[in-house]
């Protein structure tokens, strides 16, 4: 959030801080005093809470901020209180965000200006490859993640693919810094390469999209099969098109929520809880562990989506460049013969 912030103050997008100032100077000094804890602003609307963050972020560039307040210097000193150098997990969710920070200060490594720090920050690199060697199933003593009998990765029966999408979001980045770093993944049970890496993150997005025992894409819209009693409200309730009469709360239970036939509604792009670790589905409405979609769940598949497709279109260009240089070089040979 503060990268985006701070990308909207060079945009000239942010807004004036009217008699606010002081505020922010008073957050500023009680911030120089944390040792323990990362702050977090909670309050009712109003409060200003927008406002404080977006002072904050003005004053970065400003120099109007102590070095250990800013985000990557944070990162290194603070590494214990954001957990990120003391906790090895095997989950990545919209609660437990600890192995997506551990990748993300993995990648600073390989930048120069961060070499003074690399003691800790080889810390958060072995906290992250702990978590995706979990996922290739290649940590000692059992502690890597379950599969379903076809393969899907299976965390808990409550809304298992949103740990499905987070981990296939972090396999391929790490996959792609792999690459770019010409470096190997080295876990307890031999290492893996970055080819690897993403395969197996393909394999677990073929396997959303209808490559399962189901033949059923858990990717609302998606394909031919899919699930057609999401729970999700707006999806399972007619559209005011349809039916001019008042739907309130005790109306769209009542007389929706538990209607046995597909919802009025497709929610294209949702991607529901998914099947139980036996790959069993059951799609009905009430079934909230397997049909509830949540926005984390598709967000870290819309960045997988992004880098296949980046993948697909240089293949074609690169197929479509060999096709060409063959082509130029049958014509160079039947001119060469001809003259002859």
């Amino acid at each position: 959030m503060k990268v985006k912030i701070l990308d909207l103050y060079f945009q000239g997008k942010l807004n004036p801080l009217e008699g606010k100032e002081k505020l922010v100077k008073r957050v500023v000094q009680i911030l120089r005093r944390r040792n323990k804890h990362s702050p977090c602003f909670i309050g009712h609307p109003g409060v200003w809470k927008t406002a404080i963050i977006e002072g904050h972020a003005k004053r970065i560039p400003r120099g109007m901020v102590p070095e250990r307040l800013k985000f990557r210097r944070m990162l290194k000193e603070d590494d214990r209180s954001f957990g990120g150098t003391g906790w090895a997990i095997t989950e990545f969710s919209w609660d437990v965000k600890f192995a997506g920070l551990q990748v993300i200060a993995s990648k600073f490594l390989i930048e120069e200006k961060h070499k003074k720090h690399a003691d800790i920050l080889e810390q958060y690199r072995s906290k992250a490859e702990y978590y995706l060697c979990s996922l290739l199933n290649k940590n000692d003593g059992g502690n890597n993640v379950e599969r379903t009998p076809a393969g899907l990765l299976y965390i808990r029966q409550w809304n298992n693919m949103q740990y499905v999408s987070t981990a296939t979001f972090l396999l391929t980045i790490y996959s792609d810094f792999l690459h770019s770093t010409n470096k190997k993944l080295s876990c307890n049970g031999g290492t893996v390469n970055h080819d690897e890496i993403l395969s197996f993150a393909k394999s677990q997005v073929d396997y959303i999209l209808g490559s399962n025992p189901l033949n059923m894409s858990y990717l609302v819209g998606y394909g031919s099969k899919f699930p057609q009693r999401v729970h999700h409200r707006g999806a399972s309730i007619v559209s005011y098109r349809e039916h001019k009469g008042f739907i309130g709360c005790t109306q769209g239970y009542d007389n929706w929520y538990s209607r046995e036939g597909p919802n009025p509604n497709i929610l294209v792009g949702a991607l529901v809880g998914g099947p139980d670790n036996g790959d069993n589905f059951e799609d009905r409405r009430g079934n909230y562990m397997q049909t509830e979609a949540c926005t984390y769940n598709t967000a870290p598949l819309v960045g997988v989506f992004a880098k296949l497709l980046e993948m697909e279109n240089q293949k074609l260009f690169h197929d479509s460049n060999s096709l060409l240089v063959s082509s130029f070089g049958i014509h160079d040979s039947e001119s060469y013969i001809y003259n002859i």
